[in-house]
């Protein structure tokens, strides 16, 4: 399975860059890396999750699109924050009811607000496929994120969170990003629920890629204004012309 990194520095273009999923990829490659530097405020990711059954199969049945933003540091440094919002776009009716994603560093905290708010770490998903995630959130009551609570989004739900670190870290990397659909209107493959698997389609720079604009140092205006005093002066000593003598014949 090939693996497509997507890493976002002081180097990446301004704005808006789309990102393709080359044809030989298959809907089941999501092993795209966000990388999210500490001074990066404001960047932001769109993931489209493409459907997968119970047993594994590929379904257009269901699907999901999410996007992301960065907000900042907190906590000395440790925490990173971030804004989400979900689209449950499936063709069945059925409730998003998790998120799930890896990141790197040895973690400490996780915690959730919004549509899902119910958090828990290195979790066991219910496909061998997907394995199990470092960081999941939920709607509903319950430890695991994952358990069959038939709550979440069914339309749109939107929310934050916040990953904290033993140490303060420069950058941390995002990866491996699923959702798990519940309460299918329709089974699939037998079952009434499902998964998407994230593949990250489009990213924005945020506040340490765009061009710093500083004001000149006090030395400098000091030189600028004593640079206009002196023109100022040359013009004062320049003579002023005389008007030439009209002559008659």
């Amino acid at each position: 399975m090939r693996m497509r990194t997507l890493a976002l520095t002081a180097a990446a273009v301004l704005g808006s860059i789309s990102l393709s999923a080359p044809a030989s990829a298959t809907v089941f490659d999501f092993n795209d890396i966000v990388t999210v530097k500490g001074t990066n405020v404001g960047m932001g990711w769109t993931i489209d999750f493409d459907g997968m059954s119970a047993s594994g199969n590929a379904t257009s049945k269901v699907g999901a699109t999410g996007t992301f933003t960065y907000t900042g540091l907190s906590n000395a440094g440790k925490t990173y924050n971030f804004n989400y919002s979900l689209k449950n776009d499936s063709a069945y009716s059925s409730y998003v009811h998790a998120l799930g994603f890896d990141t790197t560093g040895a973690f400490t905290a996780f915690n959730a607000t919004g549509a899902l708010a119910s958090t828990s770490t290195n979790v066991q998903w219910p496909s061998s496929y997907i394995g199990t995630e470092d960081l999941c959130m939920g709607g509903g009551g319950g430890s695991n994120c994952v358990a069959h609570y038939n709550t979440g989004i069914t339309s749109k739900g939107s929310g934050t969170f916040a990953i904290t670190f033993a140490n303060v870290m420069s950058s941390i990397d995002l990866d491996h990003f699923a959702v798990k659909f519940l309460n299918l209107s329709r089974d699939i493959d037998g079952d009434d629920w499902a998964l998407g698997v994230g593949h990250v389609t489009s990213m924005t720079s945020g506040a340490d890629d765009l061009p710093v604009i500083t004001a000149p140092e006090p030395m400098t205006w000091m030189m600028m204004l004593g640079g206009f005093g002196l023109i100022g002066a040359a013009i004062r000593r320049r003579p002023a012309k005389t008007a030439g003598t009209l002559q008659t014949a």
